[in-house]
C-alpha cells in the first residue's frame, strides 16, 4: 500500500514539474513591422511621367540601428531594444526600398535603381544617404537625422550636400505600430526634401 502511495506521489511531482517547465519555456510571440511608402499622389498634383533615371544609394544607417530589433531612445544617452518587436527585413534594405518608392511617386518616374547597380544604365542623378538617427524618443516623437548628397552628371558629380533633421509626432495610440507609422511619415518627409532638390 505504501509503495502504491509513493508511486502516485512521485508521478504527481513529475507531472507538476513538466507543467512548470513548460510554462517557463513559453516565450511571447514576436511581432514584425515594415516601413510603408507614402500613398500615391493625386494625378492632378503629380507631374507628367518622365524618364528621369535616379540611383538610390548607398544608404547607410548607424550601427546601433542596424539590427532586427526596433530601437527606441528613452533618454539622451540611453536606448531600449525591443526583444519581441522586430523588423520584418533588414531596416537598411527596408529604408532604401521605401525611399526609392517614394521618389518614384514624387518624381513620376519608374527609372529608379537601387545600389549596387545592375547593368550599364546611365543615371541622371544619384542620392547617397547616411542616417545618424532614426528612432522614437521622449515626447512621443520620431526623429530622423540624415546627411545626404545629390550627384549629377551620370551620378558622379556632387551637386549638393544637405543635412535633414525631421521630427514627426506619433499617433495617439501607443505601441510599436505607432512608432513605425511615424517613422514612415518621417521618411516620406525626407523623400520630399530630396525630390524638391532634384526638381530645382
Amino acid at each position: 500500500m505504501r509503495n502504491h502511495v509513493n508511486f502516485r506521489f512521485t508521478m504527481l511531482v513529475i507531472g507538476i514539474s513538466f507543467v512548470l517547465l513548460g510554462g517557463c519555456g513559453t516565450t511571447a510571440p514576436s511581432r514584425f513591422y515594415l516601413l510603408s511608402p507614402m500613398p500615391d499622389l493625386d494625378p492632378v498634383l503629380q507631374g507628367a511621367e518622365n524618364e528621369l533615371s535616379i540611383g538610390i544609394g548607398p544608404v547607410e544607417l548607424s550601427k546601433y540601428l542596424d539590427r532586427p530589433q526596433i530601437v527606441t531612445r528613452t533618454s539622451q544617452n540611453r536606448l531600449s531594444v525591443a526583444e519581441f518587436d522586430r523588423w520584418a527585413e533588414p531596416i537598411e534594405d527596408n529604408f532604401t526600398r521605401v525611399l526609392a518608392e517614394n521618389l518614384s511617386c514624387l518624381l513620376s518616374t519608374d527609372c529608379i535603381t537601387i545600389f549596387p547597380w545592375k547593368g550599364p544604365g546611365e543615371l541622371d542623378f544619384r542620392v547617397a544617404v547616411d542616417v545618424a538617427r532614426f528612432e522614437a524618443g521622449p515626447g512621443n516623437t520620431v526623429n530622423l537625422s540624415a546627411r545626404w548628397t545629390l550627384y549629377g552628371e551620370g551620378g558622379k558629380k556632387p551637386l549638393l550636400m544637405r543635412k535633414s533633421d525631421i521630427s514627426k509626432p506619433m499617433p495617439e495610440e501607443s505601441g510599436y505600430e505607432a512608432i513605425v507609422y511615424a517613422k514612415s511619415e518621417a521618411l516620406a518627409e525626407l523623400s520630399r526634401e530630396i525630390a524638391s532638390s532634384i526638381n530645382e
